[in-house]
């Protein structure tokens, strides 16, 4: 595979489309073809995509070394980042780093796009997260047309791997629906809340008014006593701040 890309001559979807016809013969004498097995919680197994070839060809690990890349501070992973350190790792390299690096350079020269003032960037926030009813396969960016139509459309119908019946979908409509679906779950995950902390706050008042009527009764401290107003006190103090945000 980084042989072919390295010649220049040879694209993701190319490649991905050689591997797919490839076969494998078995012990047999059976031939099965060639297929991806898949990321776990990021694509399922099947035909080679150009975008897992994109993504295979940029695999530091393939010359041996396993690179680290830390994480933001919010405690996330920082992806698509340059590593923080390159280390030795434990397995046998397939490539050597001239060649994957090489891979890299020849890989940034073509997806530079010049800017340009009369056609600007295009960003579909969906790829990568909608996928196709039918098939099942990633949904990608693509702008059409004179006016430069924003559209989603099935990543099998551009490898090729399938035949989708699937038609292109307006971005602007998609997206609002997207983010009107997104809003709708977060009212009713505001609406759940709420109603859990108004429950919360009456059991805290409850409680505190009990407190009270057995503080004049004579049967608790004023120790006591002061030590349930306070907890209550900020208690309810959190609840009201918290309805105030979310309402």
């Amino acid at each position: 595979m980084f042989a072919w890309y390295l010649t220049g001559e040879w694209t993701h979807r190319l490649i991905a489309l050689q591997l797919n016809e490839m076969t494998v013969t078995l012990e047999d004498g059976s031939q099965i073809p060639v297929r991806q097995k898949g990321l776990i919680g990021r694509s399922v197994a099947g035909p080679f995509t150009r975008d897992m070839i994109r993504d295979m060809l940029n695999r530091l690990a393939y010359t041996g070394k396993t690179p680290y890349y830390g994480t933001s501070e919010n405690a996330r992973y920082r992806h698509r980042k340059e590593p923080i350190e390159i280390c030795e790792g434990l397995h046998q390299p397939i490539i050597t780093p001239e060649t994957f690096y090489r891979a890299r350079e020849i890989c940034l020269l073509k997806t530079h796009v010049p800017y340009n003032s009369q056609s600007p960037i295009h960003l579909f926030p969906l790829t990568g997260i909608l996928y196709c009813a039918q098939c099942g396969s990633h949904m990608r960016g693509a702008s059409k047309g004179q006016d430069k139509l924003r559209y989603y459309m099935d990543a099998s119908q551009v490898d090729c791997t399938c035949q989708c019946p699937q038609k292109l979908v307006r971005a602007e409509l998609i997206e609002e629906q997207i983010l009107t679906w997104i809003k709708q779950v977060l009212a009713a995950a505001n609406n759940s809340e709420l109603s859990q902390i108004y429950a919360n706050q009456a059991i805290y008042e409850n409680r505190f008014h009990r407190a009270q009527e057995l503080y004049l009764a004579g049967e608790i401290s004023r120790e006591i006593y002061d030590k349930e107003k306070n907890a209550g006190q900020i208690s309810l103090n959190s609840c009201r701040i918290r309805i105030l945000i979310l309402k």
